[in-house]
Order: C-alpha cells, then sequence, then structure tokens
C-alpha cells in the first residue's frame, strides 16, 4: 500500500501516510524501515523542518510498484472475463 502512495513520485511524511492509509504511526515506521532496508523507499531530512523525515520511493521501489500496478490490471482483466461467463 505504501508503494502505491509513493508511486506518483511524490515526496510525503510518514505522518501523511498513515492517516491516509489508515495505519498507526509506529506501524507504517515499521513499514518504511522494512522497505527502506530493502531498497525501496529513500529517507530524507526535511529541508524546511529538520525534525522531520520525507519518504519517496527508490528506482528499485518504483519498478516494485509498476509491477504491482501490473498484477492488478491482469486481476482486473481475469474478473471481468469470469463475470463475462458467470452472466
Amino acid at each position: 500500500m505504501v508503494l502505491c502512495c509513493l508511486k506518483d513520485g511524490a515526496v510525503r511524511m510518514a505522518g501523511a501516510l498513515s492517516e491516509f492509509l489508515g495505519l498507526s504511526k509506529p506501524r507504517v515506521s515499521k513499514v518504511l524501515n522494512t522497505m527502506e532496508t530493502n531498497g525501496l523507499v529513500l529517507r530524507l531530512l526535511n529541508p524546511a523542518d529538520r525534525r522531520q523525515m520525507l519518504f519517496s520511493l527508490t528506482g528499485q521501489g518504483r519498478r516494485r510498484a509498476d509491477e504491482l500496478h501490473g498484477c492488478q490490471s491482469d486481476l482486473e482483466a481475469l474478473f471481468a472475463a469470469l463475470r463475462g461467463l458467470l452472466g
């Protein structure tokens, strides 16, 4: 879910991600830490407020988000075909 929130290239704070996703801040923090360890997310200091961290996708993270989007399109096509068969 975090990949999808960042795939537009925007840089976002963890609090904004938490609020948008409806997840607790500690949970989003753990997810972001794991994603950073796996090379999917880049952590930056907010130049306007150095107490805050900003997050964006790395190249690898963007590729993963694109892969997931492709899988979603495949699933949507499959469900449409099934709906057509079941009528």
